[in-house]
């Protein structure tokens, strides 16, 4: 996966964020998107709203059980 695109106002843009829900970004991209997402509070209300709207994945239950 590219280097993640900048939308004119400078944050990630939105197709770029669901690939990271969606683990589909190198390693590169996802140190890209965690760094912008740690200090712009925009995208990391945006990142949230993806996560939870993005199915469970495969591992879902196995966390859930693990958790305190």
């Amino acid at each position: 996966m590219a280097t993640p695109v900048l939308r004119a106002d400078g944050c990630i843009d939105d197709e770029v964020l669901a690939l990271y829900v969606e683990r589909r970004l190198d390693g590169d991209s996802c140190r890209i998107v965690d760094d912008h997402v740690a200090r712009c509070a925009s995208c990391r209300e945006l990142l949230s709203g993806l996560a939870d709207a993005a199915p469970p994945g495969p591992d879902a239950d196995t966390r859930a059980a693990t958790l305190p």
